[in-house]
């Protein structure tokens, strides 16, 4: 339960940045230092380091810091900490432990600021879909453009935040929330960043962590072997395996690194994470980046001298389109329209069994449109292109001994199991095991 008052934890965000403002609605997960959850749309241009000003229910509380949380980003949630404490009379919320479970025809409310004109929005459930792990709760809540990241309950608990309004012709009066439901792994996540399981709980949960690791140690007979600085093994490698090192470095709002392992273990690679990267990359075959990379200059040596690396939705922006676009093999990063689908551009790319004109993803309807490449080199192939002029939504390039693949869409919402299937041929096109 969240208390006598749920819209005290719910907050107005607005970004400021050259292009405009981005407003929408953050909830509080922690007091002090003030914590709020956002849509990750709201905070494109923090990670751009294009913002200006961010204000809180229309203060200046300082500049905030974007936590490093991998599960929320997954469900498209960035974590904002200020310094200090927030505005007053703002509480952190509570959120539940597991999530709620929900059905169709449910009553649920959309909470926005206690301040604005309707603070509670209420309605019901009317579809939910699940999507590459994510659940996506549709309802008939009416909302309208800033009602982003409003907080959707029932039954007093809060199920999911608001991401996205149907769209309709009638104007956005008859527009309708639609939310995707917390995970079990973001509940946790952001029950740790805001400090909830509180001392006792800490002092048992690392008080069995070292009764673990001793018994780890005890029973082990060699250590693991080092991947690199800051790198984390995820799995035994196996002799079949050995020569298929990749590396997932990840950043806010990228695919949760577990379901990055899972499926690269499926394409055959042995893999490690890591949020930074790493100093050197050349224990590794592949590695992928998705809003977080290596340098340019480290980047373009690894392949240069063979490496295979994947480069997914907007990292190629945060590097600077102009200088990487020699072995890029692309020299302008684009917005593909809103409602379009990508389609494959040749038959059997990569060894699939995809043939031209089959659907791999769509596009988001309500909010800026998806990531895209365009400008590429003669020698670059385009496996799939998004309904959009001069869009690529997939394509390689060879740069001396390695091969770049790059992939606007893969793992969030819009995007089927089509996409996953692409991106993985993509990767293994990188490594030089496809055609």
């Amino acid at each position: 339960m969240w208390g006598r008052r749920l819209e005290d934890s719910v907050v107005r965000i607005c970004v400021v940045s050259s292009d405009g403002t981005d407003a929408g609605v953050g909830v509080v997960i922690r007091a002090r230092p003030f914590t709020v959850v956002i849509p990750t749309h709201l905070a494109t241009s923090l990670a751009l380091a294009e913002a200006t000003e961010v204000r809180v229910d229309d203060e200046d509380i300082g500049w905030p810091a974007m936590l490093a949380a991998p599960a929320a980003g997954h469900d498209e949630l960035t974590l904002l900490r200020f310094p200090g404490r927030g505005p007053a009379g703002r509480r952190a919320a509570r959120l539940p432990f597991r999530p709620a479970r929900l059905r169709l025809g449910e009553a649920v409310a959309l909470l926005l600021p206690a301040e604005e004109e309707r603070s509670r929005l209420d309605g019901r459930v009317t579809a939910l879909k699940l999507e590459n792990d994510q659940e996506w709760i549709s309802s008939d809540v009416p909302c309208s453009r800033g009602s982003s990241g409003g907080a959707l309950i029932a039954g007093g608990h809060v199920v999911g935040i608001c991401q996205a309004m149907t769209a309709s012709s009638a104007g956005d009066d008859a527009s309708s929330a639609i939310a995707i439901r917390l995970s079990q792994a973001t509940l946790r996540e952001v029950a740790r960043l805001s400090g909830r399981y509180g001392r006792r709980t800490a002092w048992s949960l690392a008080a069995l962590a070292s009764v673990g690791a001793l018994a780890v140690l005890l029973a082990a007979s060699r250590a693991l072997p080092s991947l690199g600085d800051r790198a984390r093994n995820t799995a035994a490698p196996s002799p079949a395996a050995s020569t298929l090192r990749a590396l997932y470095i990840y950043g806010s709002g990228s695919t949760n690194p577990a379901l990055m392992i899972e499926k690269l273990q499926s394409a055959g690679f042995y893999v490690a994470t890591a949020a930074i990267a790493p100093s050197g990359l050349d224990d590794y075959s592949l590695v992928v980046a998705h809003v977080n990379a290596a340098s340019p200059e480290q980047l373009a040596t690894f392949v240069r001298r063979g490496g295979g690396l994947v480069m997914l939705e907007a990292t190629p922006y945060y590097l600077g389109v102009s200088d990487i676009a020699a072995w890029l093999g692309a020299h302008k990063y684009v917005n593909a329209a809103v409602c379009v689908y990508a389609r494959v551009a040749t038959d059997h790319p990569m060894g699939t069994e995809f043939v031209t004109g089959d659907i791999v993803a769509k596009s988001a309807c309500a909010w800026e449109g998806a990531a895209a490449m365009a400008e590429l080199d003669a020698d670059a192939v385009v496996f799939a292109r998004w309904e959009s002029p001069d869009c690529a939504f997939a394509f390689g390039h060879r740069y001396g001994d390695g091969r770049v693949y790059y992939q606007a869409q893969f793992g969030g919402a819009y995007v089927g199991e089509a996409a996953w299937t692409l991106f993985l041929a993509g990767a293994r096109w990188a490594t030089g095991l496809a055609r």
